[in-house]
């Protein structure tokens, strides 16, 4: 998952705890100069969508 703020990206590793909530580590972050567009147009994050994915969810 990434997170922007202006063409600012920091790059996160989306993950389920033991109890079955997620987690996240950080795992790195840049100035994204010609690829902010790219990055804008991806797929909105969505935690059902997330916890579906890691088999935490309905």
């Amino acid at each position: 998952m990434a997170i922007v703020y202006e063409d600012f990206v920091v790059v996160v590793a989306m993950g389920l705890k033991q109890d079955g909530s997620l987690k996240a580590n950080f795992v790195t972050c840049y100035q994204a100069d010609n690829s902010i567009g790219k990055i804008r147009s991806s797929p909105a994050w969505s935690r059902a969508a997330c916890l579906r994915l890691l088999g935490g969810g309905p």
